[in-house]
């Protein structure tokens, strides 16, 4: 999930064979890192001729600093430090999403502490009934904090917890702007929490890499 490459600028589709080609390249280094995301916030990019598939679009989200959280009293938030909580944190990641080709990869595959090395990026669990249930992420870069893999186990949803986590996240700089990419689901969680959506963003996905030349 973290494999991931953002448009900046509107481009012309002439341009597409060259972008790939650089994408392709740099994820061709490592062949076994897994498939990788382009997000086009201007949907003008078609990629099925470069073996790209469509994934469903994700609607981008902004939100102006400050605001009072609201707190659910049933979750208790915990942050990310140490390898066994990485892992904890991946187990409840994998089980939040639904993700079954990733139930037997060992966590370490998926994400380890190097994440974590300069502190920009931040992860929590968040623990219910004496277990973990849910995740998030913020990324703090910039002068804007990116919300990231907030995930609830589906037996658990429907109590807040979603919301609870998303604003830990959301506030890991209460003075900078927050953003994020919603799932359908999670989309009128955020708009109620005040995140207002600037546009749709198409997104690619590739699950084989080619190495690179």
């Amino acid at each position: 999930m973290f494999n991931r490459v953002t448009i900046l600028r509107r481009l012309n589709s002439s341009a597409t064979p060259e972008l790939v080609a650089r994408i392709n390249n740099f994820y061709g280094v490592n062949p076994d890192g897994g498939e990788y995301l382009i997000n086009d916030p201007w949907a003008a990019l078609r990629l099925e001729p470069h073996g790209f598939e469509r994934w469903w679009p994700l609607p981008f989200m902004v939100r102006p600093p400050g605001g009072a959280p609201r707190r659910n009293s049933d979750l208790e938030i915990r942050k990310v430090r140490s390898q066994h909580d990485l892992e904890v944190f991946v187990q409840t990641l994998v089980q939040g999403f639904a993700i079954a080709e990733l139930e037997n990869v060992p966590a370490s595959l998926i994400m380890n502490k190097k994440v974590l090395a300069d502190g920009a990026m931040r992860c929590w669990v968040g623990i219910a009934d004496g277990r973990a249930i849910g995740t998030s992420v913020a990324y703090v870069s910039d002068g804007v904090v990116g919300v990231y893999l907030i995930s609830v186990v589906p037996a658990m949803r429907r109590r807040g917890f979603g919301e609870t986590l998303t604003w830990q996240a959301t506030l890991a700089d209460h003075t900078a702007p927050s953003t994020l990419q919603s799932s359908e689901l999670g989309r009128p969680v955020y708009a109620g929490m005040g995140y207002a959506t600037t546009l749709e963003c198409a997104t690619w996905v590739k699950t084989a890499r080619v190495p690179a030349r």
